[in-house]
């Protein structure tokens, strides 16, 4: 009898104990669930956060758009306060440039020898060029001194002739610029009126020369 009730006793004490563990599994349990529900309130809340950040960045960027539009359309009703500058139109060919070359240029003019003859640091367009300029300032005060009939300047213009026939060594323009010195001195207006429209010929041909090795 006294073994039952031993028996009895045991079987007793491990239901208790049984139920002790399970009441604390239990509570481990409830604790689990409500931290569980804690973290999924709290990933809500972050969802939320994030949607509400992203909704903003849209009305943002919107806003940005519209103002871009907005500017764009003001430029292009804007009149323009600086407008680029036209193209500059082509310069209008000289009358020399439109005299037919000679049959000989280089006795006029040849560019090998003049650039061998006169060695410069300058660059062929500039050189001939500068000549081209040198040989119309001439002309055109040889013009004015025949039209005031001031022998003393046509003479000056001749020589000046002469001495740029020499340095382009051009035999006809040597031969031109010196037979018109030579009536200078003689102070014969006549006869220098009736030579200078050939001088003014052989000065254009030189220049249509020079002109054509410039825009060779």
């Amino acid at each position: 009898m006294q073994s039952l009730r031993d028996e009895y006793q045991n079987s007793q004490q491990h239901l208790n104990e049984q139920d002790s563990s399970q009441a604390e599994l239990s509570e481990q349990l409830a604790a689990l669930q409500a931290q569980l529900q804690q973290s999924q309130a709290a990933l809500t809340d972050k969802e939320q956060q994030l949607n509400n950040t992203q909704q903003a960045l849209t009305s943002l960027n919107d806003q940005l758009a519209e103002k871009e539009q907005a500017l764009e359309l003001a430029q292009q009703e804007q009149p323009d306060e600086h407008p680029a500058p036209a193209a500059e139109k082509a310069a209008p060919l000289p009358e020399f440039a439109r005299i037919a070359m000679p049959e000989n240029p280089r006795d006029w003019f040849d560019l090998l020898p003049y650039l061998q003859k006169h060695p410069s640091g300058e660059t062929v367009p500039v050189l001939l060029q500068a000549l081209l300029t040198e040989l119309q300032e001439m002309l055109e005060n040889c013009d004015k001194a025949m039209a005031n009939e001031d022998i003393a300047k046509i003479q000056q213009s001749a020589r000046k002739l002469q001495n740029i026939a020499i340095r382009i060594d051009s035999v006809p323009l040597k031969d031109m610029a010196y037979r018109m010195d030579e009536a200078c001195k003689r102070k014969d207006f006549d006869s220098i009126d009736i030579f200078w429209p050939s001088v003014k010929n052989s000065i254009q041909i030189t220049l249509r020369v020079i002109y054509s090795q410039l825009h060779a």
